[in-house]
This record gives C-alpha cells, structure tokens and sequence, in this order.
C-alpha cells in the first residue's frame, strides 16, 4: 500500500461510510472513478466560464447572461449549458478530486468542464473542500438529450502526488508490459517507444492500416438521447473511412474517431492519463475522455496482451497524417492500493470486445 496515490473503489467506498461522499449510487463507483450525475437545474450560458478564487459558481453565473432551461428540450450544438451536479463533498485537507468525461461522452464529442465554488480552474479541487459541482457542457456536432441522473463526467480522488518518477516509469513499461505491439504480438519495451521530452508520457501512434480505419462524424437532424443504448444507426451519425494508402488530410473543424496502433495493457495498481492537446505533434484535440481505466487491456488475472486506446480528435487546421504517426499519449498515476474491481474483471461492455474497426459510443447499433 502507498501512502500517495489515486484511491481505488474500495476507499472510495470508505468515503461514502464515512460521509465524506454523499449523493452517491454505490452502481456509480468505477475501477478508480466516481459517475457524477446530473440534476434538473440547468441553464443556457453565452460561453465557457469559471468563478473567480473565492467566488461561488452562482454569482459568477450571473455575468453569463445565463437562462434557466429544461432538460424536457435537447441541447443544440454549439451552445453552451450549465448544470448542478448532484452529489456532495466535504474532502480533508491532503485529498484532491480531478475529472474527466466519460468515454461515451467524449466519442459524442460533447465538451465538458467541471467548476466549484471557490475554484479558478476547470476539472479539478483541492483539499478541505466542502460543497458540490457543476458541468459546463458543450455538444460539438450532435443534438443530446439529457435526463436527470445521467453521467457526463467522472471524477477520481487522489492523495499526495500519485504521478511516479521518470525511473519508476520507465521500470513499469518494462516489468509489468504496458504498452504492446498492434495485435498484442509482444510487449514493447522502452527502448522501442517514443517518450516526451522530460520522459513522463510515453507518445502514442494511429492505426490507420484496418479496412475501416476511423469514423468521421458527420451533421444529423437526429437527436440521441443520452440514456439510451443500441438505438441509433451508425450511418446517420457517421461515415466511414477507408484509407488504402494509410494517410489522412484532417480537416479543420472536423471530428473523427481513430484508434492507436499499440495496444495498453494496465495492472490494477495503475491509472492512465492523456491529455487532450499536443501543440508539439499538431494543432488538434486527440482525445476528449483523457483516462484509461486500472485493468485495461490486463485481462481478468494478468493475460492479457492490451487492447487499443480510442481517440476522438478535432483538427483546429487542415493536417495530413500517416499510419504509424504519432497523436496522442499516456502518462502513469499509481493507485494507492491495486483495485478490488479492475476493468477487465467487471466490464462487459463493447469497449472491451476487439473490432475490425475502432469503436464508436454504445449509442450506435452494429449496421
């Protein structure tokens, strides 16, 4: 056990027997997250917004322009809303909460940030926080129907630094197998990846060599109503892309789905992270989840060879790239205890099931 890390489930579950989490359905309670789910007050904003150091969401809420709305009527891109959270928080000093869209919100490409009360930043608070949350959401391409009790947004908690030493890193690629080659053929070791300059994220290249190498979302008059799954045809949603020379122009402004070329492979002592934005590799967004769940890849007891990392990617400028090429990352933050529910062990859904092309949301049928 470390003293430092990103809690597993089974302390996550501490916090709720001690009140310290309240509002939340124990179904909720991820391999290392937390869903957070949505009430019904919600508002239309003019833009994306947070309060300042000290100031409550609600008064920094009245220089938006803001308008009350109901979640009886769709949200329509590209407007901006704003909705109450519903579970509560009272964290001890040392304890940081960080957060994330889920898969399914992110392969939507619906934007998503997080403020508090108090907090001048997006996604993340601090210790001896006492309150709750909000979400800014933002759908990008299609129209989304919202309910009460949906889960955009995740969130983990963490104490002390959990992000390991580059050593630590490397010797984790290494010994526990990371990261393996299209296929799962074998592990790659670190002397075969690429890493950024201060070696804390190891880069991630695309796959564009399958029959179907990606998805393009194009414009729908439909509408997808969040809470429900297998009820949407793919085709209305999105085209295909078959690629026989394993090159792409991205478009500026345009949303694809992609996959990466290595394959993931994560112990239950370990939560993955990527940013969303590489200005080194280019100007565009190569994922809007940003996690990688501990279990991933891992198998139900430690056979597994890894399994793809989806990306949702949005070209701010028109970009060429090529199979193999590099897009994305992964960075390690250590658990403080392996989890008692990792992935592969508990999930049964699509996104663990290897596809002959990369993976859209459970929204979408099959044809």
């Amino acid at each position: 056990m470390s003293t430092c890390g990103v809690l597993p489930p089974q302390e996550i579950r501490r916090l709720v027997e001690r009140g310290l989490l309240r509002g939340v359905d124990r179904g909720n309670i991820r391999q290392a997250t937390v869903d957070l789910t949505i009430t019904n007050e919600a508002y239309r904003v003019a833009g994306l917004f947070r309060p300042q150091q000290g100031q409550s969401v609600r008064a920094a809420l009245q220089a938006t322009g803001a308008e009350p709305c109901s979640l009886d009527d769709p949200f329509i891109p590209p407007q901006v809303y704003l909705i109450r959270l519903g579970e509560r928080y009272d964290l001890p000093v040392g304890m940081n909460l960080r957060t994330n869209p889920r898969s399914s919100t992110g392969r939507l490409f619906i934007r998503t940030r997080i403020i508090a009360d108090g907090i001048d930043g997006f996604g993340y608070v601090s210790g001896a926080f006492v309150g709750g949350l909000w979400v800014l959401v933002q759908p990008t391409v299609f129209a989304i129907q919202l309910t009460v009790g949906d889960a955009l947004t995740q969130c983990r908690f963490s104490e002390g630094d959990a992000g390991l030493t580059t050593d630590e890193f490397y010797r984790a690629i290494d010994r526990d197998h990371i990261l393996w080659q299209r296929g799962g053929v074998k592990p790659l070791g670190t002397n075969e990846l690429h890493f950024n300059e201060d070696g804390a994220r190891i880069y991630l290249s695309v796959d564009l060599a399958s029959d179907v190498a990606g998805w393009e979302a194009v414009a729908s008059d439909h509408v997808i109503t969040f809470s429900r799954m297998r009820r949407y045809r793919r085709s209305d949603f999105f085209k295909p892309l078959a690629l026989p020379h394993r090159r792409i122009i991205l478009r500026q402004g345009r949303r694809y789905i992609f996959r990466t070329r290595e394959w993931v492979r994560l112990p239950p002592w370990y939560f993955g992270t990527h940013p969303e934005y590489h200005p080194e590799l280019g100007e565009f967004i190569s994922n809007y989840a940003g996690f990688v769940m501990p279990g991933w890849g891992w198998g139900a007891s430690g056979e597994g060879v890894g399994r793809p990392i989806t990306l949702e990617v949005t070209a701010f400028e028109d970009f060429l790239i090529e199979d193999g090429q590099l897009l994305a990352s992964l960075s390690l933050e250590r658990l403080t205890d392996p989890s008692d529910a990792h992935y592969d062990a508990t999930e049964t859904s699509s996104y663990t099931t290897l596809t002959a092309a990369p993976p859209l949301s459970k929204h979408f049928t099959s044809e």
